[in-house]
């Protein structure tokens, strides 16, 4: 499970979790360095709240309970699972006070996200609340281009499989030139990972047996990529997909970000808009995720090849 805390020195939000043999950090956003330390501890609590009621709906789940009868634990709990697709919105429009009273959720996992979305409303830094977004949109990052190919249809192989190489340890350096040289060894008529190759063949035959229903099927006439790069131009094609790779964030970001439709209206009324609004949000979008690419790119430069 997440947890969240200030580095007031710094003045950044910073994420840990356990792996067993110590504690991982990453850095979520900078801080506004107006607010008050209560108002950040406050978002450090609520971000942690969210994340024990979202890593509960995993450690609880509705099966283990039995019945699921209305009413019944094992119907809350496969209830509470449901809410995962409201939680962006309790962020970005939680429920806030009124008259001296506040609406509160039943549900503990929307409680939580409106709680967050409440402290990032009181501290008003709008680039705080796009970091903490990209965080809810709930994807690892190895799968953000396969989430992506649901909304516009992408090569997503390579790009995904360079995030899974980075996840396994791989630098991006690593990952990349390793994948180039895989391409041009059997560009030289080499094959170079044998064993690689045997899981592929494996893996393909599984495929085609669940396909086709047969228990030994005929590989005769499939053929299987060696790679997923063009052996005649592998540099060229894998910073080709790397950009798709890219785009692809954008997709999610767009997908998850209400504040790109700032000056248009809420996104729930996207299916009014004329063809130069609808141009209109996707420039302003595209403009926004840039700059936090290129903020994000300065912050890790040292990672940068």
């Amino acid at each position: 499970m997440t947890r969240y805390s200030v580095d007031p020195d710094r003045g950044e939000l910073i994420a840990t979790w356990g792996t067993g043999e110590g504690d991982l950090s990453t850095r979520i956003a900078a801080l506004p360095a107006t607010a008050g330390s209560s108002a950040l501890l406050a978002l450090a609590r609520a971000l942690a709240l969210l994340s024990d009621a979202a890593w509960r709906t995993y450690t609880h789940p509705a099966g283990a309970a039995g019945s699921l009868e209305p009413n019944t634990e094992g119907w809350r709990r496969e209830e509470e699972r449901k809410h995962f697709a409201e939680v962006v919105d309790a962020i970005t429009k939680p429920h806030l006070p009124s008259g001296g009273a506040v609406m509160v959720s039943y549900s503990h996992l929307l409680e939580s996200a409106n709680r967050v979305g409440r402290a990032l409303h009181h501290l008003d830094a709008p680039d705080l609340t796009a970091a903490v977004l990209a965080e809810a949109s709930g994807y690892e990052p190895t799968q953000v281009v396969l989430e992506a190919d649901n909304i516009e249809s992408l090569p997503h192989e390579t790009p995904t499989l360079a995030l899974g190489l980075i996840d396994d340890g791989a630098t991006p350096h690593q990952a990349v030139t390793g994948l180039v040289r895989h391409a041009t060894h059997i560009t030289d008529g080499l094959l170079p990972d044998p064993t690689a190759l045997r899981e592929q063949l494996d893996d393909l035959e599984e495929t085609v047996a669940e396909y086709t229903g047969e228990v030994e099927p005929d590989l005769a006439d499939i053929a299987l990529r060696l790679t997923p790069l063009d052996p005649k131009r592998p540099a060229r094609d894998l910073l080709e997909d790397l950009l798709t790779g890219i785009h692809a964030c954008w997709l999610l970001h767009s997908e998850y970000d209400e504040d790109d439709t700032e000056g248009l209206g809420t996104a729930d009324e996207a299916e009014d808009w004329d063809d130069e609004q609808a141009e209109q949000h996707q420039h302003a979008s595209r403009e926004r995720f840039a700059q936090l690419v290129r903020e994000t790119a300065a912050h890790h430069r040292d990672r940068l090849i």
